[in-house]
């Protein structure tokens, strides 16, 4: 980084000295410019909004409160319309910003600090001298007087860029659209996240987070089915890992720059859901239009949370006990109006089963609908086949990874022509074998969710 701007050197204090106001000025500055200088290098976004409130009626702009720091480190409060030197702090807006055309920036500015920054005929001052309110003396309680002192002169200022680049801030973006002035949703450099609250509940940062944040919760909790079965997707367990962050970064007070990188951490993990991996490119910070950015990363998240709504639903087998003495393993489940073509089936093992063994049962297990498996016990063939999923299978299924997953493909059951298919649409399904230790505990079917009338078929990138 360039030093367009030197510091002052220290005055040089010693006995002796004819002391002048020009001391104590030239003091009071090396005091404030180092400060300003050691908070920009601890942290470069310490300046912006701390509060805001105004109102716009017709074209007239009023701000009734405003607390901010100027880049400069210079601190600015007004509460009453009429501080600022006697003059009500509005600003007429009539036949300013050009019916929809680009929107303007409305910005406290006070005059950098000159040579005659408190000369009271100077038009540039960018000090009021004025007489403050009588004070005691703390030592003795009484002996009051009248103090003069150095009330700041600023006033706002409308246009796209800053009027200066140390000594002004910008409050908020005015556009004129069908012949009437608003305030944009955008949102000034703010040193606090409440600082948004002046745009009120929808559109403020601290209200996004908050909503964001109890739809988050509320939504990685039903999909992880409330964590008894255990089979939650693996993105959904990696963004149920972000959330206690995220929840902790809800303070009123937190700079905006530091709840960035949180939500850097969500977009990471959100990027597991669907088949396209690749995150959404997150540039660093900007401090002086913070809320593209952060409205990118909270759509990028609920567009991939949305992959997620419409999530696969488990339909367990039932195992038929009438089979138990005769050796035989039999599940049985009565498939969906939509189970066609491909079907997906969970297993669920029992101790230290492995997926070898369980899979070593399924291969040896007829698959095939209810009506058919008397024909299929008097013939030699099998019915359907289970096979391992093909990764695109995997990834739309958004299962987790430790989850036993196979396919089912719905073909004839014997190679002669006109044969039946192995299952039907809301048929009863078998899947029989020898009750042995590689037997499954449990089978599942994977059956995606049915579509709300109205509603489109979910699509998954």
């Amino acid at each position: 980084m360039a030093m367009t701007k030197l510091l002052p050197d220290a005055v040089q204090w010693h006995e002796g000295m004819m002391m002048s106001p020009h001391h104590f000025q030239q003091n009071d500055i090396y005091w404030q410019e180092h400060l300003c200088h050691r908070l920009r290098a601890l942290h470069p976004h310490s300046w912006g909004l701390l509060h805001l409130r105004y109102s716009l009626i017709n074209n007239m702009l009023r701000i009734s409160e405003v607390d901010c720091i100027l880049p400069d480190g210079l601190s600015l409060q007004c509460s009453t319309a009429t501080q600022n030197g006697g003059t009500a702090l509005e600003y007429d807006a009539s036949g300013k910003c050009d019916n929809d055309g680009a929107p303007l920036r409305l910005w406290l500015w006070v005059r950098a600090r000159g040579a005659a920054g408190a000369l009271a005929d100077d038009p540039e001052r960018r000090y009021n001298p004025v007489l403050g309110a009588r004070v005691s003396d703390e030592n003795t309680g009484g002996n009051e007087m009248e103090i003069e002192r150095l009330q700041v002169q600023f006033k706002l200022h409308l246009s796209a860029l800053s009027p200066s680049d140390d000594s002004a801030c910008p409050l908020l973006e005015l556009r004129r659209v069908d012949g009437t002035l608003r305030v944009t949703a955008y949102h000034p450099p703010m040193l606090r996240l409440d600082a948004s609250t002046f745009h009120g509940e929808q559109l403020s940062l601290l209200n996004k987070l908050a909503r964001l944040n109890q739809s988050l919760w509320s939504r990685v909790g039903e999909l992880a089915g409330g964590g008894d079965d255990g089979i939650a997707p693996e993105a959904v367990r990696r963004l149920a890992g972000c959330l206690p962050l995220l929840s902790a970064s809800l303070d009123a007070k937190l700079h905006p720059a530091r709840l960035y990188p949180v939500i850097a951490q969500l977009v990471g993990q959100a990027s597991s859901i669907g088949t396209q991996v690749l995150p959404l490119y997150m540039h660093p910070y900007q401090h002086d239009n913070c809320m593209p950015q952060f409205q990118l990363a909270f759509d990028f998240i609920r567009d991939r949370l949305a992959l997620l709504e419409s999530r696969y639903q488990l339909l367990p087998f039932t195992l038929d006990a009438a089979h138990a003495a005769q050796d035989m393993g039999r599940f049985e489940l009565l498939l969906p109006a939509s189970a066609d073509g491909t079907l997906i089936i969970a297993l669920k093992g029992r101790g230290n089963q492995t997926e070898q063994q369980m899979a070593a049962w399924l291969e040896q297990a007829v698959i095939v609908g209810a009506a058919l498996a008397p024909m299929l016990e008097k013939s030699r063939f099998q019915g359907a086949v289970a096979r391992p999923l093909t990764a695109r299978e995997r990834q739309q299924c958004l299962a987790p990874a430790q989850l036993v997953l196979r396919a089912i493909d719905n073909l004839p059951v014997t190679p002669q022509p006109g044969a039946p298919m192995a299952f039907a649409p809301g048929q009863p399904l078998l899947i029989s074998g020898p009750r042995a230790a590689q037997m499954p505990a449990q089978i599942l079917l994977y059956q995606q969710r049915a579509a709300a009338p109205g509603e489109a078929a979910p699509v998954h990138d």
